[in-house]
């Protein structure tokens, strides 16, 4: 006897369940984040239209779930939003050479009404809930929209990527939720669901409950009755990994520097403060960025006191273990990103709790505080800050990871994070304005060492065209130190006229180059047993 295959859940009108709002936007969500990640050129005309539909469908739907009496409650703030995305989809579809401006204006001009609304409406309110929080979210909407005014194409284009991402993991979960089993209320509720109703009932399914929160917390908090014993292990456990580290660092040892990573204990805290903000854990959130702040300077001065008397193997300028640590990039700040979103998910996830050595090691939150410490005691002040903006590039990422990664896998209760989210919101806000802080050093250097890189190729490339036709010269290494061009050659016979690649160079650039050629003339000796030795004198140079 078969089992009769059953026909498809299908809705009151006939069409089947999956087919909902919340499928569709998901899809689009997630379809326009891959095609931004995976194509960022070529998917530059599609995505104008994709987000301008985008915006156009998302602000249909909520008005007309408004007008159709689905959400009769909707606040004025979300009908607002909703006319500002179909006007905002208008423009991008009706002038595409200004699409980029145009959102950019566009959610600069929101952030700053929003953040100006909530100041002014703080201090027209009787002050009976006070004027602090909603002041300081004020400032906080204020400042993104100035940021997103005024920043440069290299702070937009990281929020397109952390945009597009988000759209990726936001629409999976509309998704996964749309086609997962409901009741026949919920199923009606998914015509009319905003993106953030059906990501608080996503959360609020997985939601680990109180036994899990407290085993967690009991390895991220030190805590009675073991708290003295707790401090101590975690101590002694730094004391050795900065040593370790520090060692390692002076001596230029890649191999020794990943073993104090897998021994650092300073990931703990720095989780512990993630989670207590999702949590609204107040006293332990306090504790946690205080045992950071200790660590960080127990950290830097036992770095100092043995960079005192430990020789130096490696001169510092010649140390790739320092030089690698003291101009940090945006790249570094997604190493970041992903390092402690993966921490946070092995953190509730027992069963991959065994990853977290790696993560360890692609943070290197040791390491940078070793190099402050040595740079320090060398008078190399500039590097020290550059490792210390490195350490701090770590932190505010990881606790922006982290936060993301609690909410969504259910360590937070929804209604508990609903009641404190004004003070989540708050602390989210300045780990925000300090990774925007962070995030323009960050740029300028990225920027600057990508220049670079595209100026020595595009260098590389012209002098291989000056020297094409000269068969017996040879082009070695070409650097490039602003304005100022140095060429290697090797080989025998007359160089072509430097004159010739001086104004290739420039006119390459757009810029007046000042290039320097070192010819360094060889002699070609041959030697074979039936012949004997064969040498040819080199030709003379004028």
């Amino acid at each position: 006897m078969t089992d009769t295959p059953q026909p498809s859940p299908t809705t009151a009108e006939g069409d089947p369940a999956w087919l909902n709002p919340a499928t569709i936007k998901g899809a689009i969500l997630a379809g326009l984040g891959m095609l931004f990640l995976l194509f960022p050129t070529a998917s530059t005309p599609v995505l104008r239209y994709g987000f301008g539909v985008a915006f156009i469908f998302f602000g249909a739907s909520d008005l007309w779930s408004h007008f159709a009496g689905h959400e009769p409650n909707q606040s004025s703030n979300r009908l607002v939003a909703a006319f500002i995305a179909i006007g905002t989809g208008i423009a991008i579809m009706a002038w595409p050479t200004e699409a980029r401006r145009i959102v950019e204006v566009v959610l600069a001009i929101y952030l700053v009404l929003q953040g100006l609304n909530l100041i002014s409406r703080a201090f027209l309110s009787d002050g009976t809930s006070g004027y602090a929080g909603p002041v300081f979210k004020g400032l906080i909407y204020g400042g993104l929209g100035v940021a997103m005014f005024f920043a440069g194409d290299f702070i937009l284009d990281t929020f397109l990527v952390i945009g597009a991402f988000l759209a990726v993991v936001v629409g999976l979960i509309m998704i996964g939720y749309g086609v997962g089993d409901h009741t026949a209320e919920e199923a009606a509720a998914l015509d009319s669901a905003g993106i953030l109703t059906i990501i608080t009932a996503w959360v609020d399914d997985r939601e680990v409950g109180d036994a899990k929160r407290t085993e967690v917390a009991e390895t991220l908090y030190f805590e009675e009755p073991d708290r003295i014993h707790k401090l101590t292990s975690y101590s002694m456990m730094l004391l050795l990994s900065v040593s370790i580290a520090t060692l390692a660092i002076l001596q230029d040892s890649t191999a020794v520097v990943i073993g104090a990573m897998l021994i650092a204990p300073l990931m703990t805290p720095i989780m512990g403060t993630a989670a207590a903000i999702v949590n609204g854990w107040r006293g332990r959130m306090s504790s946690s960025l205080a045992l950071v702040a200790v660590s960080v300077a127990a950290a830097i001065g036992v770095a100092w006191m043995i960079a005192t008397w430990a020789p130096a193997l490696v001169p510092t300028g010649q140390n790739s273990q320092i030089s690698s640590r003291v101009s940090p990039t945006l790249l570094d700040m997604a190493i970041a990103i992903a390092a402690g979103a993966a921490g946070a998910y092995a953190t509730v996830d027992e069963r991959v709790s065994a990853s977290l050595p790696g993560v360890a090691i692609a943070v290197a939150l040791v390491p940078p505080l070793g190099v402050v410490g040595v740079t320090l005691r060398a008078g190399l002040y500039g590097d020290a800050l550059g490792a210390f903006l490195l350490f701090g590039t770590n932190f505010v990422s990881i606790i922006l990871a982290s936060v993301l990664v609690f909410f969504l896998t259910g360590f937070s209760p929804v209604r508990r994070f609903i009641d404190e989210r004004g003070d989540v919101i708050n602390v989210l806000g300045t780990v925000v304005v300090g990774a925007l802080i962070i995030m323009i050093p960050l740029g300028l250097t990225g920027a600057s060492i990508i220049n670079q890189a595209t100026g020595t190729e595009k260098a590389h490339e012209v002098a291989e065209a000056w020297l094409e036709e000269y068969e017996e010269l040879e082009l070695g290494a070409v650097e490039l130190d602003g304005l100022a061009i140095e060429v290697n050659i090797s080989g025998t016979g007359d160089l072509p006229p430097i004159e010739a690649l001086e104004a290739s160079l420039s006119e390459a650039t757009g810029k007046e180059i000042t290039v320097t050629v070192d010819y360094f003339e060889t002699v070609r000796i041959t030697f074979s047993k039936e012949d004997g030795l064969d040498s040819s004198e080199p030709a003379t140079t004028p």
